[in-house]
């Protein structure tokens, strides 16, 4: 679904497993190689991933991705 959406810009905060915990960098970059390969031929800003810390407030990372 991800990749779908390139070129348009997408941003993933705090991803999480089927669990609903806090996913690895190993299991994200796996997950959505697909989605990095979509997004490749187009701007770098295009698809992000943050992983925000928790003392972070996501709203922040959302924020700054805006501007």
């Amino acid at each position: 679904l991800a990749a779908s959406l390139a070129p348009r810009p997408l941003i993933i905060l705090h991803p999480q497993d089927g669990h609903g915990d806090r996913a690895t960098a190993d299991a994200v970059n796996r997950e959505l190689a697909v989605v990095r390969r979509a997004y490749a031929s187009g701007p770098s800003e295009g698809f992000r991933v943050e992983f925000v810390p928790e003392s972070r407030p996501a709203i922040e990372a959302l924020l700054n991705w805006l501007h």
